[in-house]
């Protein structure tokens, strides 16, 4: 309720700023702060680790997305939570390489991305190599690899990974998964692209029907997409000492609403790379994800040492946590960012000018930094700058792109005129907003007291989850007519443009909640599909997210600053989100505790 008189306060403050502004020049206030705070921010995001000899043996403990116990092990039908916290057991097919394309090698790629890593920068797991072609997919096994279940003699034995098994594996996540869909819908008959996945001798060979790019998220290293053998399905899926993987940890115990605690896979198949020497890994010999629902006691937990490593602290707590642990070693990185959809079936948003003039009218660095906090970037929709390769700098972009996504009320007010819609009373137009969503009904407010000041009013809709869910990603988009006109979401991928331009733009997905319908976009992106050469496709991508930008679909806030801290004692990290989707197990394996520097700092 507070925070809704502060921004019912807020448009009165906005407007006054506004009328100064149509007779001279407008001071910004706080403007100067949020940049000091910037540059701060941007000064301490430098600090890197140091990395001398690895040290085996003792606990990391972590809070890594662990806001709640797991329910049952079975990633295909429930991705989450086991996604993040079933990974340091279970492997996907493809992981990102960290060893050799990271800070610990070439630097090429900081592993910025919870999505798909691009393949150029990934490796096999339990498959050593790939081929693909337009019409199959084969995955050669990588010998040696072993089912670690080691103490779980009830589930079943320690055993090679054969091709039967990953074959096997992959045809239950595309038969009955419904991570990314409802199940099946990878098949051919149902409208997707494979045919029939098999084992042929060492290898996996997937037929397809056709060239689709994204395999190795569809069927390999994607959403939902862990790997297992078939005995662990004949037990209790509840019980997490019932797991057996290939990844580098093996479940030791499970305290519900407590910890899951890992200990070491005696026989694991990877090994790291430090200054050039190969090491067996895991270095520590437990891990521990914390499970915690409430953030002051994770920040708690951190700050006295409990945690070695928190992913993923608000920004709110930044200011106390170098005031009290000034030890700690921070990392920034831009989290996805929330965008503001216009509906086109929405009669007024069907003109341009109307689209742009309400995009310039708001200050999007101002409401990024008031709801999500300062340090952010607010131009990294719909590409990032760490994807450099489809990601096109704002001033190098046309100048109409640059003009509506410069702050400007007075030509917003302009344009407004020149589209027919005269002031005082130009029009009303509703945002939808989940109830449940804090955040963005404060962006709301902010956004509505913006456009008062160019004389257009914005009447905030709030419902609940499930009602919210049925007006917008539940229903097909030609029903969406009236059930709102804006939306915001906050899952617009910037880091994978397969996946972020096909969320937003593509008239297929359910998630293009601007209802965006353009035949030449469509028509260009559905080719790229087909590309297998990644610079040839990239190139693609980056030409047509341009052009949907010049479309003005979506008002853009930007990405909020995301935080990661750890204890200078954790060694061999370096800030990466992830090693895969939402998987972590690579990265814990290569990470170890200087007990000596630990205990001298009086933990």
């Amino acid at each position: 309720m507070k925070k809704r008189i502060l921004w019912l306060g807020l448009s009165f403050l906005l407007v006054a700023s506004l009328v100064l502004a149509s007779c001279g020049e407008v001071e910004v206030v706080g403007e100067q702060e949020e940049e000091e705070e910037e540059e701060e921010e941007e000064e301490e995001e430098e600090e890197e680790p140091v990395v001398g000899e690895p040290q085996y043996g003792g606990t990391l403990t972590v809070f890594y997305m662990s806001w709640e116990s797991p329910g049952m092990y079975d990633s295909h039908l429930f991705a989450w939570p086991v996604m993040p916290l079933g990974s340091p057991v279970l492997e996907q097919l493809i992981v990102g390489d960290v060893d050799q394309y990271g800070p610990r090698g070439t630097d090429e790629y900081s592993f910025p991305t919870f999505d798909d890593i691009p393949l150029k920068y990934s490796k096999g797991t339990i498959i050593e190599s790939w081929d693909v072609t337009p019409d199959r997919i084969v995955f050669t096994v990588r010998p040696g690899v072993l089912w670690a279940a080691y103490g779980k003699e009830h589930v079943m034995p320690v055993r090679p990974v054969t091709a039967e098994d990953i074959a096997w594996s992959m045809f239950r996540f595309i038969d009955e998964g419904a991570a990314e869909g409802a199940p099946g819908w990878l098949w051919t008959e149902n409208g997707g692209f494979v045919d029939s996945v098999s084992a042929v001798g060492d290898t996996v060979v997937v037929e397809t029907s056709r060239v689709d790019v994204r395999w190795k998220h569809w069927i390999a290293a994607g959403w939902g997409c862990l790997f297992y053998p078939p005995e662990v399905f004949e037990q209790d899926l509840s019980d997490w000492m019932n797991l057996v993987g290939t990844g580098p940890f093996m479940v030791k115990e499970h305290v519900l609403d407590s910890y899951l605690a890992f200990e070491r896979n005696p026989t694991y198949w990877d090994k790291a790379i430090i200054n050039g020497k190969e090491y067996e890994i895991p270095f520590v010999d437990e891990l521990i994800y914390a499970i915690i629902p409430d953030e002051s006691t994770q920040i708690a937990a951190l700050r006295t040492g409990k945690l070695d490593l928190h992913w993923g602290v608000s920004t709110m707590y930044k200011d106390t946590l170098a005031q009290t642990s000034p030890e700690l070693i921070k990392f920034y990185r831009d989290a996805k960012p929330n965008v503001m959809a216009f509906n086109f079936h929405t009669e007024y948003f069907k003109d341009l000018d109307v689209r742009r003039a309400l995009t310039m009218a708001v200050d999007r660095e101002a409401v990024l930094s008031a709801v999500w906090g300062p340090g952010g970037d607010y131009n990294t929709f719909p590409v990032g700058e760490d994807y450099p390769d489809a990601h096109t700098p704002f001033d190098e972009l046309p100048l109409s792109v640059q003009e509506y996504l410069t702050y400007d009320p007075v030509e917003a007010a302009r344009l407004l005129d020149l589209a027919g819609y005269p002031a005082p009373d130009r029009f009303t137009v509703t945002l939808l907003i989940d109830a449940g969503d804090l955040p963005f009904g404060d962006a709301g407010a902010m956004v509505a007291a913006y456009w008062a000041a160019v004389d257009v009013e914005l009447i905030l809709k709030t419902v609940e989850g499930p009602a919210y869910t049925a007006m917008t990603y539940m229903m097909p988009i030609a029903d969406r007519i009236g059930d709102y006109d804006c939306v915001i979401l906050g899952d617009a991928t910037h880091l994978a443009p397969l996946a972020g331009l096909s969320n937003s733009w593509h008239p297929a997905e359910v998630s293009n909640l601007a209802n965006y319908d353009d035949e030449y976009f469509g028509a260009e992106f559905d080719r790229a599909l087909t590309i297998l050469d990644e610079a040839e496709r990239d190139a693609i991508l980056k030409e047509i997210a341009v052009y949907a930008m010049e479309a003005c679909a979506y008002l853009p806030f930007g990405s909020p600053p995301e935080l990661c801290y750890w204890w200078p004692w954790v060694k061999n990290y370096y800030g990466e989100k992830t090693d895969g989707c939402i998987t972590m197990g690579a990265l814990w394996s290569r990470m170890w505790i200087d007990q000596d520097l630990k205990t001298s700092m009086g933990y």
